[in-house]
């Protein structure tokens, strides 16, 4: 691969989601999964299945076309929940950056996968902090037309704290 060859890693053949998690309050990208699917899909449609909390709740996305789990994490009513799926991601310390200046945006904007307390989702600055990632980059490439779906997970509500939330980035090759 040359530096111009922006999907030189990314096979066409295989269907792969990337999911990032970015920091609420910084913006900083915490961590980073790459899901690939057996079955091929031209449409990309998540969903959930979310259980609200009186002292215990829980949100699950779905890729609808597949039925393939994306996210589980509990939510706690003045606690704290967790993610439980993925059980990890990985270091964002090997991703590469673009070696350009420029700001790209998908064609079709952006999607909220779900959100159920805050509303407000700051797509404009979440996309700023993703965007100059070659993984990024080669995955809008591989398919310029998607739209990029962003949710926002609350781990903690009721009296919760901003500094352990955290933005969830989902593209599809």
């Amino acid at each position: 691969c040359d530096d111009h060859d922006t999907d030189c890693d990314l096979d066409n053949s295989t269907n792969k989601v990337l999911m990032l998690k970015v920091d609420f309050t910084t913006f900083n990208i915490e961590g980073v999964k790459e899901f690939q699917f057996d079955q091929q899909t031209d449409t990309f449609t998540i969903v959930s299945d979310y259980m609200s909390t009186k002292d215990f709740g829980y949100i699950r996305l779905m890729y609808k076309e597949l039925n393939q789990q994306l996210f589980y994490g509990t939510i706690w009513w003045d606690g704290l929940g967790e993610m439980i799926f993925p059980a990890s991601l990985d270091s964002p310390e090997n991703l590469e950056s673009v070696l350009t200046d420029d700001v790209i945006f998908p064609i079709n904007g952006f999607n909220s996968a779900y959100q159920a307390f805050y509303s407000d989702l700051d797509f404009f600055n979440i996309w700023l902090n993703v965007q100059h990632l070659e993984k990024v980059r080669q995955y809008l490439h591989m398919n310029p037309n998607q739209t990029v779906n962003m949710f926002l997970y609350t781990p903690s509500v009721g009296g919760g704290d901003p500094l352990e939330w955290d933005y969830f980035v989902f593209l599809k090759n």
